[in-house]
């Protein structure tokens, strides 16, 4: 992503100046709007430059020596003392865990859905995009990490559980993997389901070992069964949501076209360079996708327009319009491209499986 070199201290100063300058000047609401924007988009590119700088691995594999120190990888490529062992890496130096997330990943894509702000489109995304996806042929896996569950009874199995239970007890318990996979009226597509004890996760995962992989366990064991894994996550950038980060190959960013869904947007690139920098080295955007899109506001299109601008590729060109049937959908238990074939809202999200099909083909 050439776009997303490092920013001179030069461009970024100029920037400030001509914010600066502009103090006093009144906006109409619009004009005021489309200013704000530019500055949440100008910090979350800083932030996406700053996640692709060159990572320089260490000399010599120390693996053995790195198991009980809190150290941590900066993008200088040296150790440092880190104050949180959160992000502490365990087990391997940088390049070991680049060697092992390549080799895992041949096979099978498995994409986190992420943002951090609620109510962007998360859960309708990996829901759609999933059985759109399942409909081709492909084997395809949906992991519900929000407590919420509001994926799992999306599809019709709500309160329902695997042979092994839910995700719950395959992140605290070392059971077959396989064990907690539930299937859904999609016949190549498969659930881990949730429920509400998982709302304790969090709490009861600190004092667990490699507690920010216990996903990736259980995802590197399905991984010869599936073509897709998608992890629908919670709105927020806690222990479940970096699990799924760490057990990614790369993050979709659902992103509602309105101004306060970019506020969070600088937040998880960050935390995306954090996990890129300690556990993953391989993780990436899989892309940017614009939901509920309504052409008739100039916010929408201003949203749209300005995202495009400072992610140009990484912009999904499918746009996610505002549509009653995938709003009625989950209350039936059904995907929305199944609920309504011919909705708005399920032929975009054919598009957007298609156009997923074809970045991962190239």
């Amino acid at each position: 992503m050439e776009h997303l070199g490092p920013i001179s201290p030069t461009e970024h100063s100029g920037v400030k100046r001509r914010d600066s300058s502009l103090r006093g000047v009144r906006f109409s609401s619009t004009g005021r709007r489309a200013f704000e924007l530019r500055q949440y988009l100008l910090s979350v590119q800083v932030a996406s430059r700053s996640m692709w700088s060159t990572v320089r691995p260490p000399t010599a594999c120390i693996c053995s020596t790195w198991n009980d120190l809190p150290f941590s990888i900066d993008l200088a490529g040296s150790k440092t003392v880190d104050s949180d062992p959160l992000w502490a890496p365990r087990r391997a130096c940088l390049a070991c865990m680049t060697e092992q997330s390549q080799s895992a990943s041949k096979g099978c894509r498995v994409v986190a859905v992420a943002n951090q702000k609620g109510g962007v489109g998360k859960t309708t995304t990996a829901i759609n995009l999933a059985t759109s996806i399942a409909r081709t042929g492909k084997r395809v896996l949906l992991i519900d990490m929000d407590p919420q569950g509001n994926l799992t009874s999306g599809i019709g199995l709500r309160g329902q559980r695997a042979a092994g239970g839910t995700i719950y007890e395959a992140l605290l318990s070392d059971g077959d993997a396989h064990g907690f996979l539930a299937p859904t009226t999609v016949p190549t597509m498969f659930l881990i389901p949730t429920d509400r004890n998982l709302t304790g996760a969090e709490i009861e995962l600190v004092p667990m070992p490699e507690r920010e992989r216990r996903l990736k366990r259980v995802v590197d064991a399905l991984r010869p069964s599936f073509d897709f894994v998608f992890v629908d996550c919670p709105p927020s950038l806690g222990l479940l949501t970096l699990n799924a980060l760490v057990a990614a190959d790369a993050v979709l960013i659902p992103l509602h076209c309105e101004y306060f869904a970019l506020e969070g947007l600088a937040d998880l690139v960050g935390t995306m360079r954090r996990v890129r920098a300690a556990f993953n080295p391989v993780l990436d955007i899989e892309g940017v996708l614009l939901t509920m899109y309504d052409e008739r506001t100039n916010l929408g299109q201003l949203v749209a327009r300005d995202v495009r601008e400072f992610f140009r590729e990484k912009v999904f060109n499918t746009i996610i319009p505002r549509n009653v049937k995938l709003g009625e959908a989950p209350s039936h238990g059904i995907p929305g491209v199944l609920y309504d074939a011919k909705s708005r809202g399920a032929a975009a999200y054919h598009a957007l499986a298609q156009e997923l099909l074809a970045r991962n083909a190239a």
